[in-house]
């Protein structure tokens, strides 16, 4: 996404808004910085909520009363790099 110079406030509610489970090892974060990805999609990238592995799902951010009852959301998409959540 950044190759295709989408501004970093739409990637940055793409990551937000999507199941993440992203690569940020120190090794992945100097690969992203020198692609030249702007620090705060970095940090979104970071503070993105991660997995819930005994689900599959991602943990929600808020709950209403009638969310908390359910069950935990379920995803069925795999792991996916940074590489290629940005390229897409």
């Amino acid at each position: 996404m950044t190759k295709a110079k989408l501004a970093p406030e739409i990637i940055i509610a793409k990551i937000q808004t999507s199941d993440c489970n992203f690569d940020t090892s120190p090794s992945e974060l100097q690969r992203l910085k020198g692609e030249s990805v702007p620090d705060e999609i970095i940090v979104a990238m970071i503070n993105a909520p991660k997995a819930d592995k005994s689900s599959g799902g991602v943990q929600p951010r808020r709950t209403s009363l009638r969310q908390s009852r359910s069950q935990p959301v379920r995803s069925s998409r795999s792991k996916r790099s940074a590489r290629s959540f940005l390229q897409t």
